[in-house]
């Protein structure tokens, strides 16, 4: 179940708008200007036009895919959506609400979630939790992968994101680190 709340003022004020209940099971979101994309348990990716404030979770266009969606990310006009065996599918997502899938990409030696994504000028980060990949989306039409394990103490990765030139690595073991990219 997805739910959209109005959050008007302060928490006692919130009210209930609308729902989108499938049984596939719905996790990772993301958005960008009317679109909403969402991933889930199932092989797709949702995209619900929200613009529309009074029924913001009509009917979404199901984007097909090889694999499941674990993490979603959306930057400028590229989304990624990252799989529960470690698949990163990219989408050019300049029209929003009709992405355009132009690659997928599996590090054979992943067959974890991805729990994380990041997207910087040039380049996308991702994580498993314990490595962190690292794509060169110049080649805009298949990106060089490299995979950096991080087994130094760090912990467990749960969240990443860019600053200037390091990479933060936020750990679910209470570690926050940055990284020189």
């Amino acid at each position: 179940i997805m739910r959209v709340y109005r959050i008007d003022g302060p928490p006692s004020n919130w009210a209930f708008v609308s729902q989108y209940w499938d049984d596939r099971g719905m996790g990772s979101l993301a958005l960008k200007g009317d679109a909403l994309y969402v991933g889930g348990n199932y092989h797709g990716l949702l995209v619900f036009d929200v613009s529309n404030p009074s029924a913001p979770l009509a009917a979404p266009t199901e984007i097909p895919l090889t694999h499941s969606v674990s993490a979603v990310r959306v930057k400028d006009g590229l989304l990624v959506a990252g799989g529960y065996e470690g698949q990163l599918s990219f989408f050019d997502v300049s029209s929003p609400r009709s992405p355009v899938l132009r690659y997928t990409r599996t590090d054979p030696n992943n067959d974890v979630p991805i729990i994380a994504i990041t997207i910087a000028p040039g380049r996308v980060y991702a994580t498993s939790g314990v490595n962190i990949f690292k794509l060169d989306t110049t080649q805009p039409t298949y990106p060089l992968l490299q995979s950096i394990r991080m087994e130094d103490g760090a912990g467990r990765i749960g969240q990443i994101d860019v600053l200037g030139d390091r990479l933060l690595v936020g750990g679910v073991d209470r570690i926050l680190r940055m990284v020189s990219r």
